[in-house]
């Protein structure tokens, strides 16, 4: 079942390369994403300034350490975070709004900048960020990020019901030696390279685990599920449309779907946790209740709370909001550059 899986951390912080790459050996990891982020140092002066001294290593498409490769995370506190894996170069800010900055930028500009030589545009701390999820609904993202401290199953799989068709990416966050490098991690089936992983990721052809390996085969109406842990198992469960259809505690199902779902995975539940990205089967409307809540949240902080230097700003996110609004109100209209 490893043939062709590779393994990586998709973030952790705090460390230096060195320290990263010595970790990734101990536990087993092909791939670290090492993300640079500022961090509130308290100065002499009785005051705090960000500082990330990470950023100095950056490597973007090539290896700072031995399959160590450095990124960044970049942050708005009310529009979201996106972690932008694989870059050719660092996009600045790292992180803009109050009470440092003006709210003069966008995620989409940092999506774009990332994405323009093949990088890996990865929304963190989902469903957080109305910003982050617009961009996510006009397909400029490729991934949405699960850290045992983070996003909800429950919202994610409304989220695939309604048609964000993100695949899955894992990563510790590791912030801290409270916290093992790869306690969480991303499978992908690749060629071994960083540059295959970072595409079979895009691809959905993963998993995230914390231990147990799992593997989903779909072909028609037949499904097949696999499982296989060096300690207990627990449940292997498989998802479609966010119901589980089937289960097993062997490690195996097979089943025959009657009706095809618009998605399914497998996963495993216990002590012991993985789950495979979604493959999509089939194209279903999907409540998009939520959506339209968080975006008509978002324009109304935009409207009345945004704090931009340059109106244009506020102009691009609301035009980008409204975008997003049409495709989830089901209204073909071409999306703003």
């Amino acid at each position: 079942m490893l043939a062709g899986w590779v393994s990586g951390d998709s973030r952790c912080h705090f460390l230096s390369p060195h320290a990263a790459a010595v970790e990734a050996d101990a536990e087993g990891l092909d791939f670290v994403n090492l993300l640079a982020t500022p961090t509130p140092m308290l100065a002499q002066d009785g005051h705090s300034y960000y500082r990330d001294e990470t950023l100095l290593a950056f490597s973007g498409q090539v290896q700072a350490s031995r399959n160590v490769y450095v990124n960044t995370l970049n942050t708005h506190a009310v529009l979201g975070t996106l972690a932008l894996l694989n870059a050719h170069r660092p996009v600045y800010p790292l992180r803009f709004g109050p009470p440092d900055h003006s709210d003069d930028w966008s995620l989409f500009d940092w999506a774009a900048q990332c994405r323009r030589k093949n990088g890996l545009a990865v929304w963190v701390n989902a469903p957080h960020g109305g910003e982050a999820l617009a961009a996510a609904i006009l397909g400029k993202l490729d991934a949405i990020e699960f850290t045992p401290q983070s996003m909800p199953l429950a919202w994610c799989y409304k989220a695939w019901n309604a048609g964000l068709t993100l695949p899955l990416i894992g990563g510790s966050g590791k912030e801290s030696n409270s916290v093992a490098l790869g306690a969480l991690r991303t499978y992908a089936k690749c060629d071994g390279t960083y540059v295959g992983w970072i595409e079979a990721v895009r691809r959905g052809e993963s998993f995230i685990t914390n231990g147990p390996l799992i593997e989903l085969n779909v072909e028609g109406s037949q499904c097949t599920a696999t499982a296989l842990s060096a300690s207990t198992l627990g449940k292997l469960e498989l998802v479609a449309d966010g119901r589980v259809v089937a289960f097993s505690e062997n490690g195996r199902i097979e089943h025959t779907f009657t009706n095809i779902p618009g998605w399914v995975a497998a996963r495993c539940v216990g002590v012991a946790f993985a789950h495979t990205s979604p493959q999509w089967l089939s194209s279903r409307p999907g409540n998009k209740v939520m959506f339209h809540i968080a975006l008509s949240e978002c324009r109304e902080w935009c409207e009345l709370r945004g704090q931009y230097a340059d109106e244009k700003w506020r102009r691009q996110l609301l035009a980008n909001l409204d975008a997003a609004a049409r495709i989830t109100a089901n209204v073909t209209e071409e999306s703003p550059q």
